[in-house]
């Protein structure tokens, strides 16, 4: 199983979430910093929450732990970018302008105890649900990256490509790039 060339279904809310394209059109390698996919064994079973975290734990700078609530949780140093609870509910953080986007396209819903924070929760299910996953995981990690990259712009400019952002979330991203760095 090949969790980064799962295509996306053309699901009428990929269409209108932000994103250009279905994920069919991502280029091969659209996590670079991504390992290979897991090949367990010979009929053992591997959880979605569990390829998401070894996925996720590759990337530069991100540490991965227990959550308090059950699952894994990943920090790029001390920010949370996310957690995964053993049922495969993905629980990110994002600044109120990300989750309204996100929420309004239809790619991702309001967390189930914070509703009116800028959580959002993800409920993986199949491939294109670890997919998704990772998609969202890298839009929070993309978010903390701008912050501390030698050249956050063109740090924003390749990921907006490889993840096929739409001008609406690459608009609130800058926003994130430190006002000390001249843009592009």
């Amino acid at each position: 199983m090949h969790l980064l060339g799962c295509p996306f279904k053309a699901h009428s809310c990929f269409l209108r979430l932000g994103v250009k394209q279905t994920r069919s059109a991502l280029p091969a390698g659209a996590f670079p910093e991504s390992s290979p996919p897991i090949a367990p064994s010979k009929g053992q079973m591997v959880s979605p929450a569990k390829l998401l975290e070894e996925q996720v734990a590759v990337w530069p700078q991100v540490s991965v732990a227990p959550h308090r609530f059950g699952g894994r949780e990943f920090r790029l140093q001390k920010a949370e970018i996310g957690h995964v609870h053993f049922w495969g509910d993905v629980d990110i953080p994002f600044p109120r302008a990300i989750h309204d986007i996100l929420i309004a396209d239809g790619l991702a819903q309001r967390h189930r105890w914070l509703p009116d924070s800028g959580w959002i929760t993800f409920h993986m299910a199949g491939p294109d649900g670890i997919d998704h996953a990772l998609w969202l995981l890298r839009l929070s990690y993309l978010r903390y990256m701008l912050k501390t990259a030698p050249d956050p712009s063109l740090t924003l400019q390749h990921e907006a490509q490889r993840l096929n952002l739409g001008e609406k979330l690459v608009a609130v991203l800058a926003q994130f790039i430190p006002s000390h760095v001249c843009p592009n």
